[in-house]
């Protein structure tokens, strides 16, 4: 369930005395407008102290509020704004559909050469102890896909999707274990922070697979696998196709060294 839903939970469920109901009512009056408020819209708006605003974010597990309104916004773009973009290039015809199966076929050709990156990778899961996932909230179903694959091959996962529970663990990573950092889109600041104290205080291996854009940030890693992803959300679904089919040939990977495993089996398991 996403952040626009749980907001129309608390409409529906709670009493409009409530400060929970009034906060929700007024964020989502503004992003049916196309706008997207500040704590302090808020605050001046609902007559609601600054820190009552910042609990009201927390209670949906997140750091704060602009994690909470970047998370909106990031929603927002690939479920609203994109689908409206898919049916106006649905208008122009049987164009748009050869750009877009010709830009998967390019790509599929092209991510031969990812192979040996992916068998590094590999080699790096198997050895691990214990396997931390970091993930961009433009990857959390990969990131998700990914922890329940590893799981079922026995090996021993940390992802969550609330990020603030993050931070809590990263003094207890060993030298024996493993950071895979999945980054792509925007906002990316508590990840940044993340990889930051862990390149700082722990000697484990780190592995990024990242977006062009986005891999400068995020130096150094034992193994990177950089993507040339299009940043454009308007082919959102371009990039998670490509992901999902660079995770595929890992996962395949991963299976070769475990015979009780079957991918075709995989889609009955989440």
């Amino acid at each position: 369930m996403n952040l626009r839903e749980k907001l129309n939970i608390i409409l529906l469920s709670e009493s409009k005395e409530d400060v929970k109901w009034q906060i929700t009512n007024y964020i989502v009056e503004c992003i049916n407008k196309n706008k997207y408020p500040s704590i302090i819209d808020i605050s001046n708006n609902c007559y609601i102290a600054k820190s009552s605003i910042v609990r009201y974010a927390k209670s949906f597990g997140l750091e704060g509020y602009k994690e909470f309104i970047n998370k909106i916004k990031f929603e927002d773009q690939n479920s609203y704004k994109t689908i409206t973009t898919i049916k106006n290039d649905l208008t122009k015809g049987n164009e748009q559909f050869f750009l877009f199966k010709n830009s998967i076929i390019n790509f599929v050709n092209e991510a031969d050469e990812y192979l040996s990156i992916l068998e590094d990778i590999k080699i790096e899961i198997l050895k691990a102890k214990r396997i931390y996932i970091h993930s961009s909230y433009e990857f959390d179903t990969i990131a998700n896909y990914l922890k329940n694959f590893l799981i079922i091959i026995n090996k021993n996962v940390v992802y969550s999707e609330h990020k603030k529970t993050t931070s809590a663990i990263l003094d207890y990573i060993e030298e024996t274990d493993l950071q895979i950092f999945l980054v792509a889109g925007v906002d990316n600041n508590y990840l940044e922070t993340i990889f930051a104290y862990s390149m700082a205080n722990n000697k484990s291996k780190k592995i990024l697979i990242s977006s062009t854009s986005q891999s400068n940030k995020f130096i150094a890693c034992d193994i990177s696998l950089v993507i040339n992803f299009s940043d454009d959300y308007s082919k959102i679904y371009d990039k998670e196709i490509k992901m999902f089919y660079i995770l595929k040939q890992l996962l395949i990977l991963l299976e070769k060294e475990n015979d009780s495993i079957d991918l075709r089996n995989l889609k009955h398991r989440f």
